[in-house]
């Protein structure tokens, strides 16, 4: 699928993908990620390796 949604690019160019529900949110609006691991907030990559570490099924494709 080529393009994006509201001008802002979701997948390379050419990646075979539809996604209707995918949502695009600017970063100044995310204060926090929550997940049954646990909160990070504020959102820091510090943060989110730690919030990983502590995960027992850490999975990313």
């Amino acid at each position: 699928v080529d393009g994006g949604v509201g001008g802002v690019p979701v997948a390379p160019v050419g990646t075979p993908a539809y996604n209707p529900a995918f949502d695009v949110t600017p970063p100044e609006l995310v204060t926090a990620i929550v997940t049954e691991e646990g909160v990070v907030s504020p959102v820091t990559g510090a943060g989110l390796a730690e919030l990983c570490a502590r995960s027992s099924q850490v999975t990313i494709s």
